[in-house]
């Protein structure tokens, strides 16, 4: 008996989606840290996730019907807030690092 294709791809990509979910609460505890130890480097990879995020939930926008384009939409603009507060943040430390700016 020959393998479903669509199965075996839809299971790949759960698999994937499952894989980037674990390094993103991984990046997330970074995040964390980074914050309350003000250390600006580990900031990084959840900034990139979340952009990451952002340009996936715009490639599955052909996925659906609008209602769903809709959802896909809305989650992208609020991981993409996401990243431009949490970039803000990271700027300031960073500069405070550097000296330039007081707390």
């Amino acid at each position: 008996m020959e393998p479903d294709v669509s199965l075996l791809m839809l299971t790949f990509m759960r698999s994937i989606m499952v894989l980037y979910y674990i390094t993103v609460l991984a990046a997330s505890i970074l995040l964390i840290v980074g914050i309350s130890k003000r250390d600006h480097t580990k900031m990084i990879l959840f900034m990139i996730l979340m952009a990451v995020g952002v340009i996936i939930e715009f490639l599955q926008i052909t996925l659906g019907n609008w209602l769903t384009i809709l959802l896909i939409v809305l989650l992208a603009l609020i991981r993409l807030y996401f990243v431009i507060c949490i970039y803000s943040l990271y700027d300031k430390i960073k500069k405070e690092k550097q000296g330039q700016v007081k707390v």
